[in-house]
């Protein structure tokens, strides 16, 4: 296994074989842009609203996978997977959010290095779930009591654990009844609502002409302990009539994080793709060079690397919904876990909190 940062390569070279199957989240129909809900526990009622199913497996005490986007040590919002319960009278989506307050339910289950977003003492007064997609969220004064550097966090937390439910595109928020048009600090233009649109982690990238350059969200991975996990990251990537957006985002991960502390990419410095990307009944093929193996006479390449492909370019809204991958024009690879990649994949489960 491989990783590029140019500040942490040195150090991370010697962590080779951690097999991140085992700190993951997401059912295999997720997606890195809109993840549904867990269908076994959860239906939507006749308003379009994610509620919870009370009358689902109750012998149980029936649980259900959550995305919780929290903040890491490094000041990254990142996606992690918790257990909650199935809430007997609330929607799920009051649930979620009142689980990224801090001190709030699962705060002691919170793994070290991460925390939650909205302030402590935070009380969710109501969420009302439009017709048209847009979630409005009705907090208490509390939720004003931030620091002014952690204002695009929590927007971020919130618009990308709320949109996780097929039944949100965007979110309003309102203080005790009040419409907000700006986030109460820095004051951020939120009339219109917050969307994962409005990106995650946000970087300019390498890009030196903004004018001729497009957005696109990718993901790296970091390291908490003896776990990796995947960290979402918008950045500007350049952009022309003959680059695609599948060929712009790829670069970008082979490129690796630009200037930002504790992500790291598991490709080689000279991994790029052999040909063009194409799309054809729903599956993207990408072809890359012989240096994507991470052992030539195996024919063996990153797992890590072709999770990060897959979180980045499966996407619910596009006409992407699996990825083939090849090395030098053929099919027959297979990951450093064993996992063959003669058959397209679908987007892995990732960032588990064990919750």
């Amino acid at each position: 296994m491989r990783f590029k940062n140019k500040s942490w390569l040195a150090a991370l070279v010697l962590i080779c074989s951690v097999v991140l199957s085992g700190c993951v989240f997401q059912d295999e129909d997720a997606g890195n842009i809109k993840p549904k809900p867990d269908v076994d526990v959860v239906k939507k009622d006749d308003k379009n609203q994610a509620t919870s199913d009370s009358s689902a497996k109750k012998e149980d005490t029936a649980t259900a996978k959550r995305q919780l986007y929290l903040v890491d040590k490094n000041g990254h919002v990142s996606p992690q997977i918790v257990q909650l319960p199935v809430p007997e009278s609330n929607t799920v989506a009051e649930q979620v959010v009142k689980n990224l307050v801090i001190d709030g339910p699962v705060s002691n289950k919170v793994p070290d290095g991460f925390r939650a977003t909205l302030p402590a003492g935070t009380q969710v007064n109501g969420i009302n779930i439009k017709e048209d997609g847009t979630a409005v969220v009705d907090l208490s004064s509390e939720f004003k009591n931030y620091k002014a550097e952690n204002e695009d966090k929590i927007l971020q937390s919130m618009a990308w654990s709320l949109t996780q439910f097929d039944s949100i595109d965007k979110v309003k928020l309102r203080v005790d009844g009040v419409a907000l048009k700006t986030a109460p600090r820095n004051k951020t233009p939120i009339a219109d609502g917050i969307t994962r649109a409005d990106g995650i982690n946000t970087q300019l990238g390498n890009v030196t002409d903004v004018t001729n350059s497009d957005s696109v969200t990718v993901y790296y991975m970091a390291q908490n302990k003896d776990d990796f996990y995947y960290v979402p990251v918008t950045q500007r990537v350049q952009m022309d009539e003959s680059t695609s957006e599948a060929a712009a985002a790829v670069k970008a991960m082979t490129n690796g994080p630009v200037g930002t502390k504790g992500l790291l990419s598991p490709f080689g410095d000279r991994v790029e793709l052999a040909s063009k990307p194409v799309v054809k009944d729903g599956v993207l093929t990408l072809n890359f060079n012989s240096e994507f193996y991470t052992d030539p006479k195996t024919k063996t390449v990153s797992g890590q690397a072709v999770d990060t492909l897959a979180l980045s370019l499966i996407k619910n809204e596009s006409n992407v919904k699996k990825l083939s991958i090849k090395v030098e024009g053929s099919q027959k690879v297979t990951t450093e876990s064993g996992q063959k990649l003669t058959e397209p994949v679908t987007v892995p489960s990732v960032n588990k909190m064990g919750v």
